[in-house]
């Protein structure tokens, strides 16, 4: 068997083969388990690899028996042998992250051998994994497993000091820090690295604030701090890996951890690995990681906003009782109050003729701003210095249909920048963002030939995108960007907005009737009524909580509430996005009164 087939079978058929063993065993081989397991095997290769593993497996499952399968475990090497036995205890026990009697166990630490029947293994299921454990010689590792799943991770220690095997751990669950500024900061995490010789393991259990991200270009970086500037940087030169529950990924020279809960940002790389697993050190693991935070960036930028003159980049917009029109003499939008950092996303929501496009047309300058504040960077005088840092996708293209693709994105470049960057300069720089942007095989592509549209409605808005991108701007305003596209389409391009935002941007956008997934995906919601006078900018689901008040008077703390659980679907957690029309709608005149009124007492300290 050579190297790169023993190296498919193992990260991928081998384990699928012992799954696919255990489900057949318990009747639970069907089209979503398969599913469920596939999407933790086959993040870590790419669509060339995965077409030969398919390949491979059709063989090796025909000709091998079972016996024969864990036999050619047994004889990998110790790092093969034990990713690929972590692996299938990891997916042989999913049906802990949705099973509530098994997080009732977890919770009191009572999670033992005994209770996998919860889980739908047969005694004969749970056999056959010990079996294939014994077998690799790797009995004492399915131990571990087990009270690590409990949370017994001092059990699990002395379980792999005392097998003397060259494996070790560490757990990073749920934990607090008391920031800079006093406040408590909570992270959504819970993950394992495991060191099995020289190399390192990342399992995600459970929890949304972790990412993992490899370096696609070769890795010659002398400090975490350098690897970790790139990134923040040229994030789109990191390939982002899906931390899916109960997965396994690999973590080498190449790999940035990152845990962000929106506020602080952690780092973590090999190098840190390597002294996190030294003697004393792991128990710490908190203080060993690198910090990143948002507030200090701000600090620092807002330090030193004289010596670079504040306007080099955009980072903070605040609107004070401002109002909008086409001419300066009458306002088409009324007492505009926002404001708007780095790393958001922002809707702007109203009715028809509310003045939503007046107010970016105003900050793109094709509208007066005819009374109160804008300011950018705290500076009020600064819209016609920073309008180079300020892009506008408008709801219909501005693609030139007789070009491609990529020359449509050259020739704007060129037109804005002139020819000063030489072409190999500019093609890597739109390659690069085509590739974030998900349409780098579309590049060659005309926009329109032959009397239709060579490609998709979604495709085009995401070139729109890219047109703004390249030209290195901080604030992107967009109207009605899922105008016109499939819900699915449409899903993608919020979903694009909440990734460009990550890089420092802020994204502004008028959008109309949004799903309760995107609308979940909006950090702010600038809302206007019938008449043009903004009635809400806050917090998106703040802003909905208080519509849902209205409309259901119904009287509640919300402090006790947790993620908003009184505004979502108990069942499907799905929120009603719409209600922020429909409340309007329905108390007609008396609203604008109403929601004053409610704003007031709810901001007033007592």
């Amino acid at each position: 068997m050579n190297k790169t087939n023993n190296q498919f079978k193992a990260q991928l058929n081998y384990v699928f083969i012992l799954w696919i063993h255990i489900a057949k065993k318990n009747n639970s081989f069907n089209d979503n388990e398969i599913l469920f397991v596939a999407k933790r095997l086959i993040e870590e290769y790419d669509e060339e690899a995965v077409k030969e593993a398919i390949s491979e497996f059709e063989s090796l499952q025909n000709k091998v028996a079972i016996d024969e399968v864990v036999s050619e475990i047994a004889n990998f090497n110790i790092n093969q042998k034990y990713r690929i036995l972590i692996d299938f205890f990891m997916i042989s026990t999913l049906n802990t992250t949705n099973n509530q009697d098994i997080q009732l166990l977890l919770q009191y630490h009572q999670f033992d051998m005994d209770a996998m029947s919860i889980l739908g293994l047969s005694d004969e299921s749970v056999m056959f994994i010990e079996e294939v454990f014994k077998s690799c010689d790797a009995y004492f590792l399915y131990q571990a497993l087990f009270e690590i799943l409990d949370k017994n991770y001092f059990e699990a220690n002395n379980i792999l000091k005392n097998s003397k095997n060259k494996v070790d751990f560490i757990c990073s669950n749920n934990f607090k820090i008391i920031d800079a500024f006093g406040k408590d900061e909570a992270f959504d995490i819970e993950f394992l690295l495991f060191k099995i010789e020289d190399e390192f393991l990342v399992v995600n259990v459970l929890g949304k604030d972790i990412g993992l991200y490899d370096y696609n270009e070769t890795c010659n970086f002398t400090s975490l701090d350098g690897f970790i500037e790139k990134f923040e940087e040229e994030s789109f030169l990191f390939t982002k890996k899906h931390m899916r529950s109960h997965s396994v990924y690999s973590f080498n020279e190449n790999t940035l951890l990152q845990i962000d809960n929106g506020s602080i940002k952690y780092y973590l790389n090999c190098s840190l690995l390597r002294l996190l697993f030294e003697d004393n050190r792991k128990d710490n693991v908190e203080c060993f990681l690198h910090t990143y935070s948002k507030h200090e960036t701000d600090d620092r930028q807002a330090k030193n906003k004289d010596e670079r003159d504040g306007l080099d980049t955009i980072y903070g917009l605040r609107a004070i009782n401002l109002s909008c029109g086409y001419t300066k003499s009458k306002a088409i939008n009324f007492n505009i109050n926002f404001e708007v950092n780095q790393g958001e996303l922002v809707a702007i929501m109203g009715p028809s003729g509310a003045g939503k496009s007046t107010l970016m047309k105003a900050l793109i300058g094709e509208a007066f701003i005819i009374g109160g504040e804008l300011k950018i960077n705290n500076d009020n005088d600064a819209l016609k210095k920073v309008m180079n840092k300020i892009g506008y996708v408008p709801q219909d293209d501005v693609l030139i249909n007789e070009l491609s693709v990529y020359d449509n994105l050259y020739y704007n470049y060129r037109l804005h920048f002139g020819d000063v960057e030489s072409k190999e300069f500019v093609q890597k720089k739109i390659y690069a963002h085509l590739r974030k942007l998900g349409i780098y095989g579309i590049k060659g592509s005309k926009i329109y030939q032959n009397g239709k549209y060579q490609i998709s409605g979604g495709q085009r808005k995401r070139v729109n995108i890219a047109m703004e991108l390249i030209k290195d701007v901080d604030l992107i305003l967009m109207d009605e960007p899922t105008s016109g596209l499939s819900s699915v389409d449409s899903e993608k391009i919020i979903d694009l907005l909440k990734d460009i935002v990550k890089d420092g941007k802020i994204i502004l956008t008028v959008i109309h009737q949004p799903s309760s997934s995107m609308y979940q995906k909006f950090n702010q919601v600038i809302l206007f009524n019938q008449s043009g006078h903004n009635i809400y900018s806050q917090n998106s689901m703040d802003a909905l909580r208080m519509f849902k008040l209205i409309n259901d008077e119904k009287i509640y703390n919300t402090d006790d509430i947790h993620d908003y659980e009184d505004v979502k679907c108990p069942s499907c957690h799905s929120t009603n996005p719409d209600l922020l029309l429909e409340v309007q709608d329905f108390e007609k005149n008396d609203f604008w009164n109403l929601i004053t009124y409610v704003k007031y007492f709810t901001a007033k300290e007592w």
